[in-house]
């Protein structure tokens, strides 16, 4: 007979709380429990990387030629990106190239001009770009909205005839998020 008061005592138990529930969804609420609990871990997210050379810098060269006080001579630059993905532009930095321990200005191949000197020359020393230029697309200096890079030979109290009819070499060189 005991085990006829356990059967009883469970079933009453059973269904009190079957009742409760029943209420609980009769009133429009519902009763849930959950248990929490912390954890560790580790992940890897990939980092892409741009490409070694970005860009391919060129000038178109000026208009009109470079003569002693002359004043300054405008020329474009044109900046490529060569990748298939926008990349910032910051800085273009400009420099008179020079010839390898001689100072003699150099022409854009690196090849010497003889006694004509670099440091005769002025050129613009940056253009600031600061933009996103879309891949495979070229901005260019002239259509960008900034000032045009210029080049000029101002006049000296000496000799500057090695440098006629010369193409200086003017190097150009970025960095991706300006100075």
């Amino acid at each position: 007979m005991r085990s006829g008061r356990r059967t009883r005592g469970r079933v009453a138990v059973l269904v009190t709380v079957a009742a409760a529930a029943t209420a609980a969804v009769a009133a429009g609420g519902v009763a849930y429990a959950y248990f929490t609990s912390g954890g560790t871990g580790t992940g890897t997210a990939q980092v892409g990387s741009a490409a070694v050379r970005g860009f391919d810098l060129t000038t178109d060269g000026v208009a009109t030629s470079v003569l002693p006080g002359g004043g300054p001579q405008g020329f474009d630059i044109d900046a490529r990106n060569v990748t298939g993905q926008s990349l910032y532009l910051g800085t273009v930095y400009l420099e008179v190239m020079t010839f390898s321990g001689t100072g003699d200005a150099a022409t854009s191949a690196g090849a010497d001009i003889p006694g004509c000197r670099a440091d005769w020359f002025v050129v613009t020393s940056s253009w600031d770009v600061g933009r996103l230029v879309p891949g495979l697309s070229t901005l260019s200096s002239t259509t960008s909205g900034t000032p045009a890079p210029t080049v000029a030979l101002p006049a000296a109290p000496l000799d500057q005839n090695a440098c006629q009819g010369a193409e200086i070499g003017i190097g150009l060189s970025t960095t991706p998020f300006g100075t």
